[in-house]
């Protein structure tokens, strides 16, 4: 099943004009140009998403849905202490960036987002010390990690708040 980023990525062709006059192979530029090609794709499908989902109502179920002796089963990633790897896949769902990314040295701010909300999650989430948490994201060291995982709170509510 293609998912919406996979059908905006095919939809991308690269041409002489997406690249620019390239004379000759030159890896580098080849990577960066493919980056900026997905990473456009990537945000001009978030931005459908975020607008159907602004214009469509979410539609809860009534409390006649489950009988009162049964009661309604958690979702199975609920269940149990997340790994890592679980939370820094959700994270990269969520913030719509690669787990590669995430690892990267980048710092994009929804790059930089994203990684801070993984160092709070997993923090909080995990019992893994902060340099455990720095090793998965790229060898970071463990004050960085300190530093996202605190100041994550404050960046989430200027996200929220929209500054």
């Amino acid at each position: 099943m293609m998912t919406l980023q996979d059908d905006r990525l095919s939809e991308v062709s690269l041409t002489r004009s997406a690249l620019g006059s390239c004379q000759g192979y030159n890896p580098e530029f080849y990577a960066k140009a493919m980056s900026d090609l997905r990473l456009k794709a990537t945000t001009k499908a978030m931005n459908e998403l975020k607008e159907k989902l602004k214009t469509e109502t979410l539609a809860l179920p009534s409390p006649e849905v489950h009988p009162p002796d049964h009661e309604p089963v958690a979702p199975p990633h609920i269940k149990g202490r997340p790994t890592l790897n679980q939370i820094k896949y959700r994270v990269a769902w969520v913030c719509g960036v690669s787990i590669e990314e995430i690892e990267s040295i980048r710092r994009n701010k929804n790059i930089v987002n994203a990684r801070h909300m993984y160092a709070y999650l997993a923090r909080k989430y995990t019992s893994h010390s902060f340099p455990q948490i720095g090793k998965t994201l790229g060898g970071r060291d463990h004050s960085t990690i300190i530093h996202a995982a605190t100041a994550w709170p404050k960046r989430k509510t200027k996200l929220r708040a929209g500054k």
